[in-house]
């Protein structure tokens, strides 16, 4: 899926979820109770009764609307992409966005003193090209513009799900090309989540 598919499925995503939030948010306002104030001066009020259950239902009734909001938005999110498009279209979606969660995971102490770039090749409709360039502890991604000419390496993956999978550290996946060292130093560059 290009880009613009990619970005207009991740918009209409974040605006359900925003007008999911405001519907939460009115019925909390409208169903949780409140604490009793009685106000002692001008523009202050205390509580009448700080012992009131008030608080700890108000946090139940937050709890019950959150946790249906998020089985909503999990199940309408199955329904309108998983089921359409399969798996990789999850991790295909946060995939652009987890090249940002990438850049503050590095390891400083394994990035120390390395300057080099490679390349990174995600097959299929939610894959993509991109060329990351590691210079003074530093990881930074761009859209790959060419076919990865001088690339110190190169980094193939099946689909998506096997380069988020590989970035978390839950398994070596993906094929390299290119320099073993460069490879090696890659493959121990982020901390494991």
């Amino acid at each position: 899926m290009p880009v613009k598919g990619r970005l207009a499925a991740f918009a209409a995503a974040l605006a359900g979820s925003a007008v999911l939030g405001v519907v939460a948010g009115l019925i909390w306002a409208a169903v949780a109770p409140r604490a009793l104030l009685q106000e002692v001066a001008h523009g202050e009020a205390q509580v009448v009764n700080p012992e009131s259950g008030a608080f700890v239902a108000a946090d139940g009734w937050f709890c019950l609307i959150v946790v249906l909001g998020g089985v909503i938005t999990g199940l309408a999110g199955h329904r309108l992409l998983v089921r359409r498009a399969g798996w990789a279209a999850t991790a295909g979606l946060i995939l652009p966005f987890a090249f940002i969660f990438w850049q503050y995971q590095v390891d400083q102490k394994a990035a120390a003193g390395a300057d080099f770039n490679y390349g990174i090749d995600v097959a299929g409709p939610w894959g993509g090209k991109w060329r990351i360039t590691v210079k003074d502890g530093k990881w930074t991604p761009e859209p790959e513009k060419g076919n990865f000419e001088g690339a110190d390496a190169l980094f193939t993956f099946d689909s998506p799900q096997d380069l988020v999978l590989t970035f978390f550290g839950r398994y070596p996946g993906g094929s390299a090309t290119g320099d073993p060292e460069v490879i090696d130093k890659i493959r121990h560059l982020h901390f494991s989540i």
